[in-house]
């Protein structure tokens, strides 16, 4: 459903928001969100859908925003499926200690849009969905991981596909792969067959920093 980078300032300028929040006894702007989330929860439930959003739906702190705390007034939806992608991975291991499962899209290492010097091919297969910090008995909350390719800034198709593969297929792997299974040589010399199969035939070349 989203429910990332939501700008509480401006719910905060809107009166009407606040004659609301008032209404329903709502004390911060961060429990009016999870209140909304939960309504959406709700109506998608009715409908025998599960609902999931990006880790802000957890009313919790996260990436270079002002504190979103919410002041534990409302309390997020338990079948919620949390989307992390930005914030200390605490926020995780918090979620999985209530019980909420998680599917990982750390920005850092998952974003396609992001350019090849900032997530390298070995950094992006080197992604574990499962944090070391995690503790054991919550690790089976982590679903599995995702990863994004946003157009705003990629100006025609070919700009897309030189940013999606191949480091698609490193989180392919990463995806399908127990994490001491994985061996980034290995790895390579496969992608060499996909090269030639795939890419070659259409003419495309692959510079150095896709490799």
């Amino acid at each position: 459903i989203g429910g990332d980078e939501v700008l509480h300032d401006q719910w905060e300028k809107s009166a009407e928001i606040n004659a609301y929040m008032k209404q329903k006894d709502i004390s911060s702007y961060a429990d009016l969100q999870i209140s909304f989330t939960n309504a959406v929860s709700h109506y998608l439930a009715h409908k025998h859908h599960r609902m999931m959003g990006w880790n802000e739906i957890m009313g919790d702190q996260h990436h270079n925003t002002s504190s979103v705390d919410a002041r534990e007034q409302h309390t997020l939806a338990s079948n919620a499926i949390i989307h992390f992608w930005r914030g200390d991975v605490q926020i995780m291991n918090r979620a999985a200690e209530k019980g909420y499962e998680i599917v990982n899209a750390q920005d850092e290492f998952t974003y396609l849009d992001y350019d090849y010097y900032t997530i390298t091919m070995p950094r992006a297969y080197s992604f574990d969905p499962v944090p070391e910090s995690m503790p054991t008995h919550l690790r089976s909350k982590i679903l599995g991981l995702s990863c994004h390719m946003w157009g705003e800034w990629i100006p025609t198709v070919k700009s897309m596909h030189y940013q999606i593969f191949p480091r698609i297929a490193a989180y392919a792997e990463t995806g399908w792969t127990e994490h001491v299974k994985k061996d980034y040589n290995r790895f390579k010399k496969a992608l060499s067959v996909y090269f030639k199969v795939h890419w070659r035939r259409k003419g495309i070349t692959i510079l150095p920093e896709q490799e």
